[in-house]
């Protein structure tokens, strides 16, 4: 075994990635992704793109146009870096593209090819009209190479196994069924995304549900079997999946009703399948190391009221959809009960004896008071929810415990301060007032504020 220690360089990039430059962001993507090309250095350089992608996301920065990028352009919203090996429903794993271009581009005419990287090679990042021109033609090949792999591995067993060990995995043979049905509507899937608004957006407006209209009917004259794709691209572009409810009901009014109808199984399955998947994110929020209670129990009600319009938005599903998103909504109440309820009576009553402990500085004393509050906030905001996931005695016992303990921090402080204690302090007085604010009412508070004031005089 080496006794060299281990390289963290990259891993320090990655937590420092927002700290550089926007010049030296561009240069360094721009640079990585020409080297990319280069088949010998492609796995280095997807381990530092890896590292980048947080920023890339967020930044949306142009990439270098490429052939294979041109033909993940149909299905660019579909693609998602997944939790797990299971693909979700209507998504496209990151890690599944490079295996369907090394699937195509050895069957694909080199003289298509050619003229694909010909016209690309004046074209800058955002040259819409370049990439529709070239995509065209490159679209079209790789869809039916596309389907004729998959065809033939339909035939038997055999074939099936054959092209997943080929791929690398089942979820990539899902993700090559994915791509092959979004490229066999390019052309206005693609027109498509390039007229919405990035999201993540509220709602969409009158003049975009006309042009999401003509997609499904211009999408239904090539092949209806791919139309879900075109709602998969909306989805990707809501805040919250649940709009579609009202999303439907306007492309309803479009004409384009039976269109939808046609797709509403699959896009309710794809709507599950992309909430339970997306709870893998939500539980590494919550046990983030660092991550402030309050924010925690903002996030995960959140996350509840949108698993409750989803659940309305799946019912015509049937019982099975519902019962699916009631065990996502049991599994956050596992994650409010972990983090936020399990030991909090305990830890914060800690916290709060720590606020009488020395400290160095007035921002050191500040903070300490700051995760105080934070911890009974939390708990108070999970209060709101606390009887939809089960968890109203114990969430209610935990205050009880905290305010108690207040209670009891109030009366020795004001025993303190009518002897004249001199370790006690006004700002010592108002923290305490502050901290049974939260737990018990501004009532209360106020008469410790006032009993404390009349000790003093």
């Amino acid at each position: 075994m080496s006794d060299e220690p281990e390289d963290k360089s990259i891993q320090l990039l990655g937590g420092r990635v927002f700290d550089i430059p926007e010049q030296q962001f561009n240069e360094l993507v721009n640079s990585l992704e020409s080297k990319r090309q280069r088949s010998a250095q492609r796995p280095k350089t997807d381990v530092v793109l890896g590292y980048l992608r947080p920023r890339l996301a967020v930044a949306r920065l142009p990439r270098r146009p490429t052939p294979q990028r041109v033909m993940c352009m149909p299905f660019e919203d579909l693609l998602y870096t997944p939790g797990t090996r299971r693909k979700a429903l209507g998504k496209i794993p990151r890690h599944a593209l490079d295996p369907m271009w090394d699937l195509f581009a050895p069957q694909a005419d080199p003289e298509m090819l050619k003229r694909v990287r010909d016209g690309l090679k004046m074209a800058g990042p955002d040259d819409v009209e370049v990439f529709e021109t070239v995509g065209a033609e490159l679209w079209s090949a790789a869809s039916k190479i596309f389907q004729g792999q998959l065809a033939g591995s339909s035939k038997t067993k055999e074939g099936r196994t054959q092209l997943k060990d080929g791929l690398g995995g089942e979820d990539v043979v899902d993700s090559l069924e994915e791509a092959s049905l979004a490229l066999s509507i390019a052309g206005p899937l693609f027109r498509l995304q390039q007229d919405l608004p990035l999201g993540p957006v509220e709602d969409f407006n009158r003049p975009q549900i006309t042009l999401i209209a003509e997609c499904l009917t211009k999408a239904a004259s090539i092949n209806r079997a791919a139309l879900p794709h075109v709602v998969y691209v909306m989805m990707g572009r809501l805040r919250d999946p649940a709009t579609l409810l009202t999303v439907f009901e306007k492309l309803t009014e479009e004409g384009v009703g039976e269109q939808l109808g046609q797709v509403g199984g699959q896009v309710s399955e794809a709507m599950v399948n992309q909430t339970e998947d997306r709870l893998i994110d939500v539980r590494d929020e919550a046990t983030k190391e660092g991550a402030p209670k309050a924010d925690v129990a903002r996030n995960l009600g959140r996350e509840l009221k949108t698993l409750d319009r989803t659940a309305i938005a799946v019912a015509k599903g049937g019982r099975g959809m519902t019962r699916r998103i009631e065990r996502a909504k049991a599994e956050v109440g596992r994650i409010v009960e972990q983090v936020l309820v399990e030991g909090s009576a305990k830890e914060t009553a800690g916290l709060i004896d720590g606020l009488d402990m020395p400290v160095g500085t007035d921002a050191e004393e500040f903070a300490r008071m700051r995760e105080v509050e934070g911890r009974i906030t939390s708990l108070r905001l999970a209060q709101a929810y606390a009887d939809e996931i089960g968890l109203g005695p114990k969430i209610k016992a935990s205050l009880a415990a905290i305010q108690d303990k207040l209670d009891a921090r109030g009366a020795e402080m004001l025993q303190g301060l009518r002897h004249g204690d001199p370790n006690i302090s006004t700002v010592d007085l108002y923290a305490t007032v502050r901290l049974i604010e939260l737990t018990s009412g501004p009532e209360k508070a106020d008469q410790l504020r006032l009993r404390g004031l009349d000790a003093m005089r």
